[in-house]
């Protein structure tokens, strides 16, 4: 029987609460699900939050590029689009540690794609000691197109688990790159992967994740090809799945 692949809740439970918010991992967390996949940014004074975009135009009563918004600023904004937004009239852009404390109350385990930060590497060194002060050096799962960012990450701990954001089929930053760097997960957009590659994959000892399957069919064609793990904005994990979360990557 094929095994389905573990549903990772992209950006949180974000049908049920607004994206990257510690209500979405609330939900997600009350769900079952394995993991949450959450975007780190960085304030112009080095403070880590979680949001997606470059700017705070979209989530926020805030506007222009977070990492041009000191965290004094940053704490006084509102989340106010997303959904079920009138469920939490007074909702903070969240801090890197509060969704730690989060995903700590019902052992998820997070996958923090590194996106805007003001200086790379106090930044990375900032969510390194966060990661460690609060014990989750062995937890957590870091994915970016920011390949720098991650050769930094690594250099500076070889343990933490990354995977770079790839094209597995580009010559520059494909495959062979994501082994070269120490990555223990093939992470790809779901059209570039075929059979082939992920059974070359798991040969290698790697795990592969793919983003982002909301359709069935496309989960049943992820299935069939042994893909591990896959990032959702509305598919649900199983009472299988639920039964893994304490199991690593």
């Amino acid at each position: 029987m094929q095994n389905e692949p573990i549903v990772i809740a992209h950006r949180g439970a974000n049908k049920f609460a607004p994206e990257n918010s510690i209500p979405a991992i609330d939900i997600a967390g009350k769900m079952g699900y394995w993991g949450v996949e959450l975007d780190v940014c960085s304030s112009s004074d080095g403070v880590l939050y979680l949001l997606h975009d470059p700017t705070l135009n979209r989530t926020t009563n805030g506007r222009g590029p977070i990492t041009k918004k000191s965290s004094d600023e940053i704490d006084e904004l509102k989340i106010d689009k997303g959904a079920n937004i009138a469920q939490y009239p007074n909702l903070k852009v969240p801090r890197f540690e509060e969704a730690l404390t989060e995903c700590s109350k019902y052992n998820l385990v997070p996958i923090f794609e590194i996106k805007f930060l003001s200086r790379r590497n106090r930044d990375i060194n900032t969510f390194l000691d966060i990661i460690h002060e609060y014990g989750y050096e062995k937890k957590v799962i870091v994915h970016s197109f920011n390949y720098q960012a991650l050769e930094y990450l690594k250099s500076k701990d070889n343990e933490i688990r990354i995977m770079p954001i790839i094209n597995p089929n580009s010559r520059l930053h494909g495959y062979m790159y994501a082994k070269s760097i120490g990555a223990v997960a093939l992470d790809s957009r779901y059209d570039f992967l075929n059979k082939k590659i992920v059974q070359l994959a798991h040969k290698d000892g790697l795990k592969v994740f793919c983003w982002t399957i909301d359709r069935r069919q496309d989960f049943k064609r992820a299935a069939k090809m042994g893909v591990d793990y896959i990032y959702s904005d509305t598919i649900y994990p199983s009472k299988q799945e639920v039964k893994l979360r304490k199991n690593p990557v």
